[in-house]
């Protein structure tokens, strides 16, 4: 089986489909079944009766939970339980008309006759009901839309700008298109446009330092892209930058990221890496090798020493723009060495370590090291460039062996 995400369906021997299961990994999950170790009375008696196993890959993870709940539903296995009742994931149902078109959200797939009626257009199923309804909150934010079914003289979405009140004639038929349009259009794929306004909404608060509404902007326009943009990079990256300013109570946007790692046998041939991230993204073009120069043994603290203060004499210089931020692969130790570096040399640059081990952010003049929950996309952009570090760091001492062994 590949190992890529989809469904496996386990057949009995009459080619009838006794369970229905969903997998990140089908290669993965399928043989967790078969391996040593205890297993409940369910998956036992599962195993006793399967004489088969099929599977379909799917484009992703959240393409295959939807899969897996048509199957169950369709099939009725025997070993499923959770998805068998007549509940569905909800749906998105636009009515185009008449004169005042709604949205709104619904479990049931079917079209009624008055839907038909009405010109409807359903989008889903969509899996995560929570992410969906804090997009529609961050939708309703670009394109405010009537959601109601009557008239309401005292309409509270009215009065805080979330409906432009179509029932009372407040707007025109033809603007109200517009909005319609819209959202049509975020939900057949033009989601970009509705994301990006968001995070311009995001940025404008914050450079008014009113960071509650920064936030909010952020995480609807994060949860938009979760179930709607399939993994829109750039704008996961710009999310994290934001988000390690609050962390890290920075005075600026950390739009340059220079994390640095150090790769050595023993002190023998040890080299350097730094990457540089811009708007939370690699920025290759900007990596950069040193080879150990000053110090002969292992000595972990001097190398970082060494490689941190070279890249800040070139920034004093003028050589190169000063980043927004260093970080450094490793724990308190390694955090000073660059302290020192930074301090010779008369920079001011922000200055943390991020340990492996625990995944904790050593931050100066602090005794104890931060945790950061690791969903938290800051601590993820962080964890990125590190391993980018790391990445190059080897690579380059690998090179080195390689050269030198060849000699």
């Amino acid at each position: 089986m590949p190992d890529s995400p989809g469904i496996y369906k386990m057949l009995d021997e009459k080619g009838a489909i006794i369970y229905v299961g969903k997998a990140r990994s089908l290669k993965k999950r399928v043989l967790s079944y078969f391996s040593t170790g205890p297993k409940d009375i369910k998956t036992r008696r599962l195993l006793e009766n399967v004489q088969d196993i099929q599977f379909e890959t799917t484009p992703d993870e959240e393409s295959a939970l939807i899969l897996e709940d048509k199957l169950i539903k369709e099939n009725q296995p025997k070993y499923n339980i959770a998805l068998r009742d007549d509940k569905t994931y909800p749906f998105i149902r636009i009515q185009k008309e008449p004169d005042l078109p709604k949205v709104t959200i619904i479990r049931r797939p079917q079209l009624t006759d008055r839907d038909e009626q009405n010109n409807t257009i359903l989008f889903g199923p969509y899996p995560n009901v929570r992410l969906l309804r804090m997009a529609i909150k961050g939708l309703r934010i670009i394109y405010p839309f009537k959601s109601c079914n009557r008239y309401r003289k005292d309409c509270l979405y009215e009065k805080i700008g979330l409906c432009l009140a179509p029932c009372k004639r407040k707007i025109s038929t033809k603007n109200y298109q517009r909005i319609l349009d819209g959202i049509l259009e975020t939900f057949s794929g033009g989601h970009e446009t509705a994301i990006d306004k968001l995070f311009q909404k995001m940025k404008e608060a914050s450079d008014y330092q009113e960071f509650e509404s920064a936030a909010f902007y952020r995480d609807t326009a994060m949860a938009m892209n979760a179930i709607l943009g399939k993994g829109i990079v750039e704008q996961s990256g710009l999310l994290a930058i934001y988000e390690l300013r609050d962390l890290l109570k920075l005075k600026y946007l950390p739009r340059r990221i220079e994390g640095f790692d150090i790769s050595n046998i023993q002190g023998k041939m040890a080299v350097g890496a730094m990457v540089s991230f811009w708007d939370g993204m690699p920025d290759k073009k900007n990596y950069r090798r040193f080879r150990i120069k000053t110090v002969p043994k292992s000595d972990d603290f001097a190398m970082m020493y060494e490689v941190v203060k070279r890249r800040c004499v070139r920034i004093s210089k003028g050589e190169f723009a000063k980043p927004d931020l260093f970080l450094i692969d490793g724990g308190p130790g390694q955090l000073k060495s660059a302290q020192k570096a930074l301090l010779e040399t008369n920079l001011e640059i922000p200055v943390i370590a991020l340990a492996k081990k625990r995944e904790e952010i050593y931050l100066p003049n602090r005794r104890h090291p931060i945790s950061i929950p690791k969903e938290n996309a800051g601590l993820r952009l962080l964890q990125h460039i590190r391993d980018e570090a790391h990445r190059f760091a080897i690579s380059y001492h690998r090179h080195t062996r390689k050269r030198q062994f060849l000699q």
